[in-house]
């Protein structure tokens, strides 16, 4: 978790997503976030960290969407994430 209060930048610059990153001592992108808004989808791509969004106007921006917090499936998502870095 990051403080917004504590970062320069709000959404949709990554400042958030960098700052929690670097708190629990990952690279950005070995980071899942998700998202429930547009501006917060764009500020996780451009941390470098994949995008789960939640919600259809998220779902359709992010990496990997579902249209609520019913529908999550973590094996989806680590699938997809497998897959991309196979590919990548």
């Amino acid at each position: 978790m990051a403080d917004p209060r504590k970062v320069a930048h709000g959404k949709p610059a990554p400042d958030i997503f960098l700052a929690a990153a670097k708190g629990v001592g990952c690279q950005p992108e070995d980071c899942i976030a998700f998202e429930d808004s547009a501006a917060g989808i764009a500020a996780i791509k451009a941390a470098g960290s994949c995008a789960v969004g939640v919600g259809q106007q998220a779902a359709r921006q992010a990496d990997i969407g579902f249209l609520d917090t019913a529908a999550l499936d973590l094996d989806q998502i680590l699938a997809k994430i497998n897959r991309k870095k196979s590919a990548g």
